[in-house]
């Protein structure tokens, strides 16, 4: 190992403490570092000045350990491959050039050159993917608000969609270099590209197009949790403004489980993964567990009253003269086979006679009428200094038979 490489790596080493804060939060001297190990730093390029007083991790060495640790950071760009490929297509023009110009040597290293960017493409390619799989099955870690998870998923959405429209790009370079290639001659370059290139761009477009599905159902997916929390926030918002409801009574079934309807559950126990062998992932969580506050004594729970609404029973109304009077004249007006006099009924029913004739005729009219019986007033003779008389002193009443027959 070469003596600045070497120094380097021994520098980063002994500031190991320094580079995993940095990793989080720009470093202060004002904080207590000490300015030897900062000045050790700066000699390697590991840390850049952050505003005045403050340095920052190397951006190369930060982008290392996230994908060493798969630690990806909220809207973390994809690797971006539109780079690689126009130097790609630049590589081969000059060895084109060189060629035309008999020149092996430069031929051969520019041969290497584009080889170095095709594994380039492959390893931003597959840390996009790692990405983007790490990040889908953990939904992006937590965020506060639905809004946020959004926000990603259109951000991520966004991103693969870029991804792809370069893939497209990649495999229409790729496949004219190996093409071009062939008629050269340098079959060695042509198997490499087509073996560690043209045979990945399939199954990355698939695995992208499968992630943009994911991110289109979990788009979709948001959009159904944000109506559904507005509709329990006006529900909430109702039993606040109605605070006499009581609720809907549901006869619960003796055999539903004792412990569903307990006001406290049980508590559950937590205990670590038995699957988890990692020694240092079980002393982490051990000192984790260790710093939780102390188990508070379970309290007896105090056995709830339930209370019951109570239902009024209304009983049925008592039928007065009135009501039975009214019942056989409905009955006698629907059978009989024409019209009917309410006076002159009134005559023959001992009921009836009970009301004063204006009265009963009031009350006759009204109740046949809601029962859909056509009642006609009789109306008084016209008197003197009147054209019309509004004044009736009798009604009659004709029942259906009677209707059908008119009709």
């Amino acid at each position: 190992m070469s003596g600045p490489i070497k120094d380097a790596l021994g520098a980063l080493s002994r500031h190991a403490d320094l580079i995993n804060a940095a990793l989080d939060a720009p470093l202060d001297p004002r904080e207590g570092i000490p300015t030897k190990a900062l000045s050790e730093l700066r000699q390697v390029s590991a840390l850049r000045p952050a505003g005045d007083d403050t340095y920052r991790l190397h951006p190369k060495l930060r982008e290392y350990l996230y994908d060493h640790l798969q630690l990806y950071p909220a809207y973390q760009s994809l690797s971006q491959i539109s780079a690689d490929i126009n130097l790609m297509k630049s590589l081969w023009s000059a060895i084109e050039e060189m060629r035309y110009a008999a020149d092996a040597d430069a031929t051969a290293q520019l041969s290497d050159r584009l080889q170095s960017t095709v594994f380039d493409i492959a390893d931003n390619m597959q840390r996009n993917l790692t990405q983007l799989n790490n990040l889908l099955s953990t939904r992006y870690g937590n965020v506060r608000s639905i809004a946020a998870k959004r926000s990603q998923n259109r951000w991520y959405q966004q991103q693969s969609a870029n991804l792809l429209r370069d893939l497209a790009q990649l495999s229409a370079a790729g496949s004219a270099i190996e093409r071009d290639a062939a008629a050269f001659g340098m079959t060695e370059l042509s198997r490499f590209v087509r073996r560690n290139l043209l045979s990945l761009i399939l199954s990355w477009q698939q695995a992208l197009s499968e992630m943009q599905t994911l991110l289109s159902k979990e788009i979709f997916r948001t959009r159904e949790i944000e109506v559904q929390h507005r509709q329990l926030a006006r529900m909430d918002t109702w039993l606040r403004q109605q605070p006499g409801w009581m609720g809907v009574e549901v006869d619960i079934d003796a055999e539903v489980p004792d412990f569903l309807l307990a006001a406290h559950l049980p508590a559950i126990r937590a205990h670590i993964e038995p699957d988890d062998s990692d020694s240092d992932i079980r002393s982490l969580v051990v000192e984790t567990a260790s710093t939780l506050p102390a188990i508070r004594p379970v309290e007896v729970p105090v056995e709830l009253q339930r209370l019951k609404r109570k239902v009024s029973v209304h009983e049925p109304q008592p039928m007065t003269p009135a009501m039975r009077a009214s019942e056989r004249l409905y009955q006698y007006v629907t059978q009989a086979p024409g019209s009917v006099s309410l006076l002159d009924w009134r005559k023959s029913d001992p009921d009836a006679q009970t009301m004063r004739s204006n009265v009963w005729l009031i009350f006759a009219m009204t109740d046949l009428r809601n029962r859909q019986i056509s009642v006609v007033p009789v109306l008084v003779g016209e008197t003197k200094g009147k054209r019309r008389s509004h004044m009736f002193d009798d009604a009659v009443a004709s029942g259906p038979n009677r209707i059908w027959e008119s009709a």
